[in-house]
């Protein structure tokens, strides 16, 4: 499984220097990475605002450079971010976009080696969990344990393979933007379904069946899409 990872400076010799140190130390760590640089807000957007999200992003600790962190953060929580300055007062600030580190000297080859590593396994850990924080909680679910999503008002049901449900307060339009489309496929404007926990799609009916029992509706409007995103993973049945 790669990892995609994305220094964003103003200095484009700068990037481009990090970018570098960054997939070395990700090729002698035995990762399979696609590291790129970039110099300009529209080329940063293009890959952290639009599925599929960068796995790591590597931004400046200034003013602008935390904005953005905010900004990310209300439509995408996937992306792993870490912070580069040269001294620590934008930190606390900077820990509103939920960083996997802050450094403060990205000269410190040992430092920043330990931080590239620290963030790529937490994008690779996160490839594979949902994570939602609210004030109350901290909720962790390995995808492989969801069967599907259901959204009532401003409230998202998780249900789990092993028939117990977690609730969250959230939309469920946010909460896709957080997971992977070719694991997870709206179908019904309530119903985010997990694809490999499918065990059959009735078409005549349009009902999902999982391999735990659960069933869910899939509606005209979204069935060619369950449909295209399924490709073999489930047998479908016309009865």
């Amino acid at each position: 499984m790669d990892i995609s990872v994305c220094v964003y400076s103003t200095d484009k010799n700068e990037a481009e220097n990090l970018q570098r140190y960054i997939a070395a130390v990700l090729f002698n760590a035995d990762y399979r990475s696609r590291v790129m640089s970039c110099s300009t807000d529209s080329v940063l957007r293009s890959v952290t605002m639009k599925y599929p999200f960068v796995d790591i992003l590597f931004l400046p600790a200034t003013a602008s450079g935390i904005s953005f962190g905010e900004e990310l953060r209300k439509v995408n929580r996937t992306t792993t971010i870490v912070f580069v300055s040269d001294d620590d007062r934008n930190v606390f600030r900077a820990f509103r976009s939920l960083p996997i580190a802050y450094l403060i000297n990205n000269h410190d080859k040992k430092q920043l080696s330990e931080a590239i590593l620290r963030a790529a396994s937490w994008a690779m850990a996160g490839k594979s969990v949902f994570y939602h924080e609210s004030r109350t909680q901290i909720l962790q679910l390995k995808y492989r344990d969801i069967d599907y999503f259901e959204s009532e008002y401003r409230i998202v049901h998780i249900h789990k393979s092993d028939g117990e449900c977690e609730t969250i307060t959230a939309k469920l339009d946010e909460v896709e933007a957080m997971l992977p489309a070719n694991i997870f496929c709206r179908c019904h404007q309530s119903y985010l379904v997990n694809i490999e926990n499918i065990d059959r799609f009735n078409k005549s009916d349009k009902t999902v069946i999982f391999k735990s029992g659960a069933i869910v509706f899939s509606s005209k409007a979204r069935y060619q899409t369950l449909i295209d995103a399924l490709k073999g993973d489930a047998i479908c049945e016309t009865v």
